[in-house]
């Protein structure tokens, strides 16, 4: 389907041919503009020139002699006027004031009713709930989450942009790739790019173990020839002319810093950055919701309620899960449980019981037991080990074992404590032997 500026253009070109060039074309944004050029380069098929291109802005600072302040500018202005009768702090002043300088610009532009446009902003107050469910997932580290030194080029993405840019929009981000980080993302990108016809590298990992699930390496590396390296990190990036051209790699030995003398060179024009999701909690900071200094996420009793009572959370802002069904599981127990806490009908708090990592787990969710029903324990290890034991204890007492032939840190654990388990404890503690 043809847009509107597609058939703008093949009409002009229809008219004026190359004579197009000796005329002006007003357009009401710049943006138009550019969507107006690509179509006329494909109607047109070879070089031209270009006509003369106004917007509506520049026409009328031309006329008028006025021209569009600096928008910082214009925003700092807003704000003396605002905080004469309101004490907000700039920072977040800024933001909804920039989409209040948009609001004024669009009611002069096109001539709006400005009484109907806000006849509501009166009526405008924050909305009063019984309860809370935080579930605003997470983010994707980026190259300045990881401080890679070098030049700052074109074709440094992470696995999650370059997942939208091919499956989404259709657009190839290069032909020679490499990728940091084994998360699982990164892994079915590798697979992927490779299917899409670019060359994956090399994936390198800091870790000495892989950060993704096996059968992703099995599946998007192994069945493709394509080379894993653990220990292994970007130094460097190299791209001095605008565009990537290489990346310097090195092995780190175990406090994760580089190693003297292992360093090389390896030529691509993308680098995909596949190293880990860091949960959004911003929202849960500003709620002074307390967080756990190792998920990153909030401090959650069993029916996934925080410290804060009405508060719920759930999902990758909690903590990274590796497979969205236990998203689903965890969403739906929080849900549950705020539908109740809303309706006054959610289990009293009993005994409130902490739950810690001992040796060989990293954490341990929930953080706290209070409720005395059936509980799930999700955790993750801190290394790779096989034939081991899953202990819950309550001091020298064992609750409940679980036998793993295997486990990984990429891949979560749960061990489903009953309400019988849970009878007369004094701590709770999750451990690895």
């Amino acid at each position: 389907m043809k847009t509107f500026l597609h058939e703008v253009a093949e009409d002009l070109y229809a008219r004026y041919g190359e004579g197009l060039s000796e005329r002006a074309i007003l357009f009401p944004s710049r943006r138009a503009r550019l969507f107006f050029v690509d179509a006329l380069t494909g109607i047109a098929g070879r070089p031209m020139w270009q006509p003369e291109w106004v917007t509506i802005d520049d026409l009328t600072g031309e006329i008028s002699g006025l021209h569009t302040g600096d928008r910082v500018r214009l925003i700092t202005e807003l704000y003396k006027v605002y905080s004469a009768y309101h004490n907000e702090p700039f920072d977040k002043f800024y933001f909804w004031g920039d989409m209040l300088l948009t609001d004024f610009d669009t009611i002069d532009k096109y001539r709006i009713d400005a009484a109907m446009l806000f006849r509501n902003i009166s009526e405008i107050k924050e909305i009063e709930a019984k309860a809370v469910v935080l579930a605003m997932g997470c983010r994707e580290r980026t190259r300045g989450a990881l401080s890679i030194p070098g030049h700052r080029p074109a074709g440094v993405y992470t696995a999650g942009t370059v997942q939208n840019l091919v499956n989404l929009e259709n657009i190839m981000p290069g032909k020679h790739v490499v990728i940091l980080g084994s998360g699982d993302i990164g892994l079915i990108m590798a697979r992927r790019m490779t299917l899409e016809g670019a060359k994956v590298e090399a994936v390198f990992e800091v870790l000495p173990y892989s950060s993704g699930l096996q059968r992703n390496i099995r599946q998007c590396l192994d069945d493709y020839g394509i080379p894993l390296y653990l220990a292994t990190t970007v130094i460097d990036i190299y791209g001095p002319n605008g565009r990537l051209e290489g990346v310097t790699v090195a092995e780190v030995d175990e406090r994760r810093r580089p190693v003297k003398g292992t360093e090389r060179f390896v030529p691509c024009d993308t680098l995909l950055l596949s190293v880990g999701l860091i949960p959004e909690n911003e929202l849960t900071r500003e709620a002074e919701v307390l967080i756990d200094s190792v998920t990153q996420g909030a401090d959650v009793d069993d029916s996934c309620m925080t410290k804060i009572p009405g508060i719920f959370a759930c999902g990758n802002v909690l903590h990274v899960h590796d497979l969205v069904d236990f998203v689903s599981m965890e969403a739906a127990r929080a849900g549950r449980n705020a539908a109740l806490y809303a309706a006054g009908r959610l289990a009293g708090q009993n005994k409130e019981v902490a739950v810690k990592a001992g040796e060989g787990v990293r954490y341990v969710v929930p953080q706290r037991i209070s409720r005395g029903e059936d509980v799930s324990l999700a955790f993750r290890v801190t290394t790779p080990s096989s034939g081991r034991v899953i202990e819950v204890r309550d001091g020298e007492r064992v609750l409940k074992t679980k036998e793993e032939t295997r486990l990984h840190p990429a891949e979560m654990v749960w061990v489903e404590m009953g309400k019988m388990d849970l009878e007369d404890i004094n701590s709770l503690e999750v451990r690895v032997r």
